[in-house]
């Protein structure tokens, strides 16, 4: 599923983005909508730097 399709399950009140890792101030509106919004989240992002590294893992 794509990102876009869980901005009707979450709402993203804030986010800062630092050098090594990220903070995100969510609500969710179901009971485990934000649980499968970050294992998306970090999937695509993981699959994203690997790659772009040429890296596996």
């Amino acid at each position: 599923m794509a990102l876009k399709n869980y901005f009707n399950k979450i709402e993203l009140l804030c986010y800062v983005l630092m050098p090594n890792h990220f903070h995100l101030e969510i609500r969710q509106k179901n009971r485990n909508d934000m649980e499968d919004f970050m294992r998306s989240l970090i999937t695509k992002y993981s699959k994203y730097f690997n790659k772009r590294y040429d890296r596996v893992g």
